[in-house]
């Protein structure tokens, strides 16, 4: 009977202390994509890309999403160009944005959030 408690207590300490939680995704303030993008058209101050969404790294967003991003700069335009299928890092720099009207380089989501481009590899 000893014997049976024992393994008893050992085996709820190992099932107690054993992480089996789901974690979900947590809402950052910071998006990590892998896209793939395409040339959609030129405007007066930048360009636009369609990207589609292949992989999530960080934050919150679905995989195979499709938004236009716009390049002002011209090294992300030239490496979009370069580089159709990349890493982009984004961070959010406004909520609830009224129009979708981006000067900076970046894309507005469906819940009118402005994310700006960090970095691109």
């Amino acid at each position: 009977m000893n014997k049976f408690i024992t393994c008893f207590m050992l085996l709820l300490v190992v099932a107690c202390s054993t992480d089996q939680t789901i974690r979900k995704p947590v809402a950052t303030d910071k998006l990590r994509l892998t896209v793939s993008a395409k040339y959609a058209f030129a405007m007066g101050y930048g360009t636009i890309f369609t990207c589609k969404v292949k992989s999530v790294e960080t934050g919150l967003m679905e995989k195979g999403t499709v938004f236009k991003l716009v390049t002002v700069k011209r090294r992300y335009e030239e490496y979009l160009m370069e580089h159709p299928v990349c890493k982009i890092t984004f961070k959010k720099i406004a909520t609830h944005v009224e129009d979708n009207w981006l000067t900076t380089d970046g894309f507005i989501d469906k819940q009118k959030n402005s994310w700006e481009v960090v970095a691109m590899k």
